[in-house]
């Protein structure tokens, strides 16, 4: 729309710098260019005023076209006020890539965090946020919680069919990492001090514990 304008500026301007006109049952034509009162418009337009109204059209133009480019950039994506950003990497317990879990990214509101929670399914020893059913962090301090399986749970619709249980080997074992607000890639090594982790159990523990 801004280029049809612009187009019909310039086109307007023309006219008027050639004079030329030839009278119609409407008005007069500039150059081509039917008007109601070409007169009446030659003489209320200098061309001063159409150069400063083709420059302010260029220059939207040329603004919108440079929010355009930055909104294509890559990086963090996300609709909300705060950019969600991916992660993505390996997970492995004892040196042994986890065949199947959970990764849930809690914000460490100890440390000021109030971000938004991120998840992803381990699968084969790797996760990846950007995953349609899982969700990136905002950055910032962070508490991984990592859930591993033996292997992955068998999935029925049939509730007659019994479904042997899976082994977990541990669940939400918490890792702390300072997450960036872009898109990145983090490894998580668990150490045999993992195995056996139950995340409710050792808080239960703790109050048991406390004073």
């Amino acid at each position: 729309m801004q280029c049809a304008f612009a187009c019909a500026i310039i086109s307007l301007k023309c006219c008027i710098c050639s004079g030329r006109t030839r009278k119609t049952d409407f008005g007069y034509a500039l150059n081509g260019c039917s008007v109601l009162n070409g007169q009446y418009i030659l003489n209320l337009l200098s061309i001063e005023f159409l150069i400063y109204i083709e420059v302010y059209i260029m220059n939207s133009i040329f603004r919108f076209s440079l929010l355009m480019i930055v909104l294509t950039l890559p990086g963090c994506g996300g609709g909300d006020s705060v950019p969600i950003c991916d992660l993505s990497g390996t997970v492995t317990l004892d040196g042994t890539p986890v065949k199947y879990g959970r990764i849930d990214f809690v914000a460490d509101s100890s440390k000021g965090n109030n971000g938004a929670k991120g998840y992803a399914t381990i699968v084969d020893g790797k996760y990846d946020t950007s995953s349609a059913s899982d969700k990136g962090t905002t950055g910032g301090a962070y508490i991984a919680q990592i859930t591993a399986y033996e292997q992955k749970p068998v999935e029925t619709e049939d509730e007659t069919v019994e479904v042997p249980p899976t082994k977990m080997l541990c669940v939400a074992y918490p890792v702390e990492k300072d997450l960036p607000e872009e898109t990145t890639v983090i490894n998580f090594e668990l150490s045999d001090e993992a195995l056996g982790y139950d995340h409710s159990k050792a808080q239960a523990r703790r109050v048991a514990n406390e004073p």
